[in-house]
């Protein structure tokens, strides 16, 4: 594996504060860097490197005792974007329901949420490395701007 692919993946699974601040070491690190950034791929991601076509097939494979820990938590650390392209792409009677359950929600502890976001990424990634589903890289993401 490539250092870049390397660290990514090791980023991949550490705490959000951790990979932020690992990351903004290595916005100036030209050759590393850009791989690095590429190979990271967390819950943050899910909207702009998942196909609108793709996150359905991801939500079906994950259990919905984790998008009922996921969903509010992703509301409370400022990823209300990525909840509701959660939302959205679901079908309306479930996602109902998990608007309700966050509405009605105690706070998540920040590590409860870090952890079912975690299991959300790894069974996303379980679909990747399976070819049932591809993620956009980041330098597609580049090419479209």
């Amino acid at each position: 594996m490539l250092p870049g692919k390397r660290l990514g993946a090791i980023l991949n699974v550490t705490t959000a504060g951790l990979r932020d601040t690992l990351l903004s070491g290595l916005e100036e690190d030209q050759t590393i860097g850009p791989s690095v950034r590429n190979a990271i791929f967390t819950f943050k991601n899910i909207q702009q490197r998942l196909n609108l076509t793709e996150i359905t097939q991801c939500l079906r494979a994950v259990d919905k005792s984790v998008l009922a820990i996921v969903l509010p938590s992703a509301e409370q650390t400022e990823l209300t974007a990525v909840s509701n392209f959660v939302l959205e792409n679901m079908s309306k009677r479930l996602a109902d329901k998990l608007r309700a359950d966050i509405a009605e929600s105690e706070e998540i502890k920040v590590a409860e949420g870090e952890s079912a976001m975690a299991q959300v990424m790894l069974e996303i990634r379980r679909l990747i490395d399976l070819g049932e589903i591809k993620m956009i890289t980041s330098s597609e993401l580049e090419q479209d701007s």
